[in-house]
């Protein structure tokens, strides 16, 4: 009996931390952020992020403060403005880019599989738990609108989507939280390396 019970504990511990995270669709740069490290024609250009709005499953959410600053480092990080803003300045500078980012975000959690699956992984004592893990899937879409001084507008996309495989007794919100840190990260690099190659258009060249 003692063995089957050390048995049991062993698989159940060992399913918490058993997890992984698979990315599906990556865009195009998503690896890392290449700053800008042209001539700087336009060094007055100021950016400024205008608009922020994040939707979970078609309902729109409040995009968390972490994110909103995530963000207007990341388009420091880029180095093309000479400064990035949350607010227009009073007086408003001769060249300035309006940003608006939207961002469409669908998880599915697979909950009715899950429980079945979890059914039939309990009736096994946990033999069937590698045959039958749990599945989270999340993919997210930025849409990244940028207006110039003038006027002139231009969209830029990135696309991610990925699952997380997890055991019964697995730490799920740390898995499905992988698999979303990681898309993010992937759409986020993906479009400040797109404004890093349109300069000319962000400059008004």
């Amino acid at each position: 009996m003692k063995k089957i019970v050390s048995v049991i504990l062993a698989m159940v511990l060992s399913g918490c931390t058993a997890h992984w995270a698979n990315i599906d669709l990556k865009p195009e740069g998503a690896d890392s952020l290449n700053a800008y490290s042209g001539d700087k024609k336009a060094t007055s250009c100021v950016a400024v992020m205008n608009d922020l709005r994040v939707k979970s499953n078609g309902q729109e959410v409040n995009a968390s403060s972490e994110f909103q600053k995530r963000f207007v480092t990341n388009l420091k990080d880029t180095k093309i403005f000479e400064s990035v803003v949350t607010d227009m300045p009073t007086t408003k500078p001769e060249k300035y880019v309006n940003f608006a980012l939207t961002v469409n975000e669908n998880q599915d959690t697979n909950q009715g599989a899950n429980v079945a699956k979890g059914f039939f992984i309990g009736l096994s004592l946990y033999l069937l738990t590698p045959v039958l893990p749990l599945s989270y899937d999340f993919d997210s879409e930025m849409l990244l609108n940028a207006t110039r001084w003038d006027g002139k507008t231009k969209q830029y996309v990135a696309k991610g989507q990925g699952s997380a495989s997890y055991h019964l007794f697995a730490n799920a919100p740390m898995a499905g939280g992988e698999v979303r840190a990681k898309i993010t990260n992937n759409n986020l690099n993906a479009l400040m390396n797109q404004l890093v190659r349109d300069t000319e258009f962000l400059y008004g060249l």
